[in-house]
């Protein structure tokens, strides 16, 4: 006796009932959205005219001819006022055909619900770094942290080496870098790293070129870039690069423009932007730029808003943010801006909450953030804020541990 293989309706029903009991909202769409067909599929092998071959009598799961009862002693009345054979099958194949499709709508189904899995909201489970330079200090907080929150983390002691930290970096990995504006240095901490931990690195010595190091940022491939303001420089590193390291690249000399660099950031593309302090100035390098390099772009003039410039950032659309120390201000430049550009849009007024404004962050979500040195705060703004802009969250308060902030990042 050949084996039974169930009939594509039947495994059909099969699936479906699955479906009910793994996946139930989604068999319950399909009941609401197909009755008819999903009907057919759940009725089993009762509807087994739809696969017996027409040239063939009906039969039983053992394979005995089943007998039709008759509604009369006289011949059978027809299944359908259609009586031609080839109709019945144009009948069949229609319905054997809806039922595939129905049947990849369920699959399809069945996959998404599979496969899917929670999205965890933007910028979720971020945290914040702040270098703190008044009392030599790296403050950590979640990242909807908010009011006189305590930190989840603080790094200080006479182990780790900070004096006076300004930039501040966070690598692949987790392990954080900072740059030392005290003693012309960068150490570098385990991502684990708390309390008064020892560095796992530091860059120090005549060969580095570091002086009054400022702004710090790592590219894709590792590299490390300081803005140095006692030198007017750039100066980068080599991934892992510790002690006495001299510069795989420096930045310097007339054609550069740098005056006072201590802001810097890189784009998706490798291209370094560094704000000019004294100036007003900010000055956009190709990537792998070195020596004399021409600025690509410069941003200055008086559209453009920029009055002591400190931090800078930018977000997914490449959207250029600076912090202005004297203005009180957060200005916003589209992507590719160059010259005496006007802003897109200024962040200013009492209700905002800026005073002295260094360090500035973008978290995933668009939310902006602004550490003001002058107020010993982080201000939060929402994504596309705009004007005398309310912050959605303040963080300050004596339990911060927030003293001078400088820079930060996520």
């Amino acid at each position: 006796m050949e084996s039974f293989s169930p009939p594509p309706t039947a495994r059909s029903s099969w699936a479906l009932r699955g479906l009910l009991l793994f996946h139930p909202q989604i068999a319950v769409t399909l009941f609401q959205a197909f009755p008819p067909i999903t009907g057919a599929w759940t009725s089993g092998f009762r509807r087994r005219n739809v696969h017996t071959p027409l040239n063939e009598p009906a039969r039983s799961r053992s394979g005995r001819p089943v007998r039709r009862r008759l509604q009369s002693s006289g011949p059978p009345k027809p299944r359908s006022s259609i009586g031609g054979v080839e109709d019945r099958r144009a009948i069949i194949d229609h319905t054997f055909a809806t039922r595939c499709f129905a049947a990849g709508l369920l699959l399809a189904a069945i996959g998404a619900a599979c496969s899917s899995s929670p999205t965890a909201p933007a910028g979720a489970g971020q945290l914040l770094y702040v270098a703190n330079s008044d009392n030599n200090s790296i403050t950590v907080y979640a990242a909807d942290a908010t009011g006189n929150a305590t930190p989840t983390t603080t790094i200080a002691g006479g182990n780790t080496g900070l004096n006076a930290p300004f930039g501040i970096a966070l690598d692949a990995t987790g392990q954080f870098y900072v740059a030392n504006h005290g003693n012309n240095s960068v150490t570098v901490y385990a991502a684990s790293a708390t309390g008064n931990a020892t560095p796992t690195g530091t860059i120090a010595g005549g060969n580095t070129g570091l002086l009054a190091p400022h702004g710090i940022a790592l590219d894709a491939a590792g590299l490390l870039y300081v803005a140095n303001s006692g030198n007017n420089s750039v100066t980068v590193y080599a991934t892992g690069a510790t002690g006495n390291a001299t510069p795989t690249t420096t930045i310097a000399g007339g054609n550069t423009g740098l005056d006072t660099p201590l802001g810097i950031a890189l784009d998706a593309a490798g291209k370094l932007y560094v704000t000019n302090q004294v100036v007003n100035r900010i000055t956009v390098y190709a990537a792998g730029a070195t020596g004399n390099a021409t600025p690509t772009a410069t941003i200055a003039g008086g559209n453009t808003g920029l009055s002591a410039p400190f931090g800078i950032a930018l977000d997914a659309a490449s959207k250029l943010y600076v912090a202005n120390g004297i203005y009180n201000s957060i200005t916003v430049y589209a992507a590719g801006a160059t010259g005496n550009a006007t802003p897109t849009t200024t962040i200013a007024g009492g209700n905002t909450g800026l005073l002295a404004p260094f360090g500035i962050a973008v978290d995933a979500a668009g939310l902006l953030y602004v550490a003001n040195s002058g107020n010993n705060s982080v201000t939060v703004y929402a994504a596309g804020a705009t004007g005398n802009a309310t912050p959605t969250t303040t963080i300050v308060g004596g339990n911060t541990g927030l003293k001078r902030p400088t820079f930060m990042t996520f």
